[in-house]
């Protein structure tokens, strides 16, 4: 059984100590007995004479009618079945103790609190890992009301374990914080040990958010307190703590010290081949890394022997060691051996597999590593494209990278499908970036071959690569909703997905140890899931055939389709893709696709910081306003050389600009078309891109698409809110100024828009939550505050609360759950459009979570910015719209309008460029008038009436 269960288990184990070292019950011969059999049988490992042990114990103690024994025999007897992975067993004795707990001892929150932490461990090991954290936080809530140390202790244990199943999740930020209430518990409770294992948990959580340092820090604390230990059975432990940090130090280049320490770990250990052998292949890697190609052969060639060894046939660990020494070769140009070498590596990760060709690749099924599976692929197509370039006749090479990569983006799916968690999705999809710049590198090579048919597949890869954990979340959350299908249904389809997963791995590893009893009794329960599947299946097509029919549906939007919405609206799409060392442009108008592809500057990551440190910092600009213009008018024009002007011959009326990483943080209105003046003249007349060009985002081609041709959203009523604040607010340290001008913008929109108007202490998120989905446009004037740790915990702020601070407090995580139909949300607040940027997904701002809630289109601020010149753009803004003008040219006219009476200083871009449209451009909904409607109808049939009527008179 894992480790980590053993963990679990411990808790249930631990209280029964005393009964095996001290006899209850003196007169009873027979428990005296049963109880040293029992702690014979466990020291020695005999686990089906433990449980035959225990159960005579508990027989005994239910006929003396001795409960709470009975009991704690009952959750041991679950703890052995968990330890054999008898899981069908451990489940009926699981719900039995609670049983009998309900009946006998109601009031033993011990017994709840154990047989709860028994329940999340089953859980866990069946895959079930929302239900596992529901189970072990119900056993968290129960020993929270034991207050002994002992308690503090096992209560500490609990929430390690709480962390580990989150982390499992690939919730890494979750799991660091259950992490920390464990350390904070055992530094108070526990022994050194016991803290050494919390930072060397904490030290694996920051190691998986790439937060090397942070991941360093805490395992040199965890070696620091082994080094104060005397106990020479730590050895494996110090080998552990070496290993990570041999890791921790080649991700952050110290290669010294990397080697130091891995050689450390390879000279304590003489007797345990498994860490030998993991040894042996970080060196190998660190030397692979080093570019000291004959070391890292070395070890990786002792570390793939071990492994032969101990697995015999294959197994996931020897296509690792092929992997790494296929690129030693390919690096060698012995490319018919390294290609050898990757198709060994994939014969070894897939169980059904075994086509040495070259230009074969596996099925999808029996997989059994899918990230070494994903990293496998990934290398050969590198390989391939390797060998194409040195290659005259190099299309069928090219074509078969190709087709090599998209099996790794169909992999890269089905990873995405197996975690719930948003945070574990975007570790995959950063993971799977490098797979996507291949397909576009290969893509690219065919072009030049002759071969632009592959422009469809291109535009579908750069897509694949955005905004898709928000794109389909909305669709699956679209989906629910239209289809009317109970949720019970939705929860046993998804359950049954968790079980059928579970034992496709099962059987895989029962068939990797050559094990075809345990491979039988797999196979034979992985069959009842998938009858009770296809039994739901069927119910879903013959009751809810929609449903059916869409269920596991996401996919991008063609190109195609693309091009025939950009047909109506005028519009050019520009689609960028960065790489570490090359950016990718992707431009579609209705006619004409391009793909682009360029080296990236050296000086890139400058000129965008140049660009927006010229646009955020007003004490530079204060200061030192010539540095600032130096700053700004250099890095705008490299900027847009470098992304927009080879297409100027392709612009129409409408730029539509899908940004990727550090581009969202962009502003394109105020890139400079043409060089600036070398002198300062004032900013007024500089050649910006707003002047050309209508200007509007989209997180992803697909989601303006689907956005863009929604009908179900209210029409152009608007909901207005503009809080009062003093400088404090309520219950916080937040300094909050007024806001003068937000008054002035909802008088303005009042006189445009239908409506209700909330200022001052009416501005409430009470009335916000219970109102704004019945509005077409919803717009707020207040302060925002950004959390880039945690970008769910972003906020907007409404009027001062009169009890708990947290009541009038709107945070991004409430935003994405709310159901809005708006067709725009205006933010009026600073940096709503700003947050984290989470690689492969975009920027985690407040504005996002607007689209995630059903919002067609969201108009919000990059940065802090003046609130006089956000009044002037917002109300011209408001006044274009209700002259029937779309919502990006509206935009546009009010930048300019702002432009034309600034001064030379308030021209200045940090003042009108922060505002940016994101999704739908075009015209608004009407606004509501059926009323209007009704009364004009009600007036046309009674004038008919009395026409008929005086008609009558006439005839009489």
């Amino acid at each position: 059984m894992k480790v980590f269960a053993l963990i679990l288990v411990f808790l249930a184990l631990f209280a029964l100590a005393k009964a095996e070292h001290t006899s209850l019950y003196p007169d009873s011969t027979k428990i005296k007995v049963l109880q040293k059999q029992l702690k014979r049988f466990s020291e020695s490992g005999d686990t089906d004479s433990v449980l035959i042990c225990q159960q005579k114990l508990i027989n005994t103690y239910l006929e003396l009618k001795h409960w709470k024994e009975a009991i704690k025999m009952q959750i041991d007897i679950c703890a052995s079945e968990l330890d054999k992975s008898d899981f069908s067993s451990a489940e009926k004795s699981i719900e039995n103790g609670f049983a009998m707990v309900h009946k006998h001892l109601a009031k033993d929150v011990y017994a709840l609190a154990e047989l709860y932490n028994l329940r999340s461990v089953l859980a866990y090991e069946l895959g079930d890992y929302d239900k596992a954290i529901e189970n072990v936080k119900q056993s968290i809530q129960y020993q929270l009301q034991i207050n002994t140390e002992a308690n503090k202790r096992d209560l500490a244990t609990k929430y390690n374990n709480l962390a580990a199943i989150v982390s499992r999740k690939g919730d890494f930020d979750e799991a660091i914080y259950f992490y920390q209430k464990s350390l904070a518990l055992r530094k108070k409770y526990g022994n050194e040990l016991e803290v050494g294992e919390s930072y060397n948990n904490l030290s694996v959580s920051y190691y998986r958010k790439k937060m090397f340092s942070e991941a360093l820090n805490f395992q040199t604390q965890y070696l620091d307190i082994l080094n104060k230990q005397s106990n020479e059975k730590l050895t494996r432990e110090y080998i552990l703590c070496y290993n990570s940090l041999g890791i921790y130090y080649l991700e952050l280049k110290d290669y010294s010290k990397s080697l130091e320490t891995l050689n450390k770990a390879l000279a304590l250990n003489r007797i345990d081949e498994f860490l030998i052998e993991k040894t042996h292949h970080n060196l190998g890697y660190v030397y692979r890394m080093m570019n000291d190609d004959e070391n890292a052969r070395h070890h990786l060639q002792k570390a793939l022997t071990l492994n032969q060894k101990k697995y015999k046939n294959v197994h996931p660990d020897i296509g690792k060691e092929y992997r790494h020494l296929g690129t030693l070769e390919i690096k060698k140009e012995n490319f018919e051996k390294g290609l050898y070498y990757f198709q060994l590596a994939l014969i070894n990760l897939v169980t059904d597999f075994s086509d040495s060709s070259f230009f074969s690749n596996p099925k999808l099924v029996n997989i059994r590593s899918k990230p070494d599976l994903l990293r496998s692929l990934r290398d050969k197509a590198a390989a391939l494209r390797t060998i194409a370039s040195k290659k005259t006749d190099n299309v069928q090479w090219l074509e078969t990278s190709l087709v090599t990569t998209i099996v790794a983006i169909q992999l890269i799916e089905l990873m995405r499908d197996e975690y719930e968690s948003e945070a574990a999705r975007e570790f995959i999809i950063e993971d799977a970036l490098p797979v996507y710049a291949g397909a576009l590198e290969t893509i690219m090579l065919l072009q030049k071959a002759g071969r632009i048919d592959y422009l469809t597949q291109a535009f579908e890869v750069i897509e694949k690569s955005k905004a898709l954990l928000l794109t389909e979340s909305l669709q699956k959350k679209n989906r629910a909703v239209a289809f009317g299908v109970p949720d019970s249904l939705l929860q046993l389809e998804r359950k049954n997905n968790i079980n059928i997963a579970f034992y496709e791995k099962q059987v895989a590893d029962a068939k990797t140890k050559n094990d075809s009893i345990l491979a039988t009794l797999h196979t034979n329960t992985l069959a009842l899931y998938q009858e009770q599947q296809q039994l739901l299946k069927t119910n879903f097509k013959n009751n809810y055939p929609n449903y059916y029919a869409n269920r596991n549906k996401f996919s991008v939007v063609t190109l195609q389709e693309m091009q025939m919405f950009l047909r109506k609206s005028e519009t050019l799409l520009v689609e960028y893709f960065l790489s570490e060392d090359k950016l990718w442009i992707i431009a579609a108008n209705d006619k004409h696709t391009r793909l682009i592809e360029k080296k990236l500057p050296s000086d890139f990551n400058l000129w965008v910081k140049s660009y927006l440190r010229s646009l955020k910092d007003y004490t530079l600009l204060a200061d030192s306003s010539m540095k600032s213009y130096e700053l700004y008018k250099t890095s705008a024009y490299n900027l847009y050389a470098l992304l927009l002007k080879d297409l100027e011959s392709e612009f129409t009326k409408n730029l539509l600009i899908v940004p990727h990483h550090e581009l969202g943080y962009l502003p394109f209105e105020a890139l400079l078309t043409n060089p600036a003046f070398s002198k300062f003249k004032g900013y007024t007349n500089l050649d910006y891109l707003i002047k050309k060009q209508s200007i509007s985002y989209a997180y992803s081609a697909t989601l303006q698409l689907s956005q863009s041709n929604r009908v179900n959203v209210r029409p152009a009523s608007c909901i207005a809110f503009a809080p009062g604040f003093d400088r404090l607010y309520a219950g916080t340290n937040d300094l909050l100024n007024i806001l003068p001008e937000s008054k002035s913008e909802i008088n303005l929109i009042k006189k445009i828009l239908n409506g209700q108007f909330y200022t001052a202490k009416n501005a409430t998120k009470q009335k916000f939550r219970s109102e704004a989905r019945n509005y077409g446009v919803i717009h707020l004037a207040s302060h925002a505050v950004i959390d880039e740790q945690q970008p769910s915990n972003s906020k907007i702020y409404f009027s001062n609360p009169t009890s708990r601070v947290e009541d009038n407090v709107l945070h991004a995580y409430e935003i994405a759950n709310l159901n809005l139909n708006a067709d725009l949300v205006v933010l009026s607040a600073c940096e709503t459009g700003s947050g984290a940027l989470a690689r492969g997904e975009g920027i985690m701002s407040i504005g996002r979570s607007f689209m995630y809630a059903g919002t067609k289109s969201v108009l919000m601020n990059l940065w802090k910015s003046e609130d006089r010149s956000n009044a002037s753009i917002i109300s011209s803004f408001y006044t274009n719209i209700g002259d029937k003008k779309s919502k990006a040219l509206s935009l546009k006219e009010a930048k300019l309008r702002y432009l034309n009476e600034a001064d030379e200083f308030q021209a200045h871009p940090a003042f009108w460029a922060g505002y940016v449209l994101v999704g739908h451009n075009g015209e608004m909904a009407s606004q509501d008038n059926t009323f209007l409607v009704w009364l004009i109808i009600g007036f046309g049939l009674t004038l008919f009436a009395l026409l008929i009527l005086s008609n009558r008179k006439a005839i009489v």
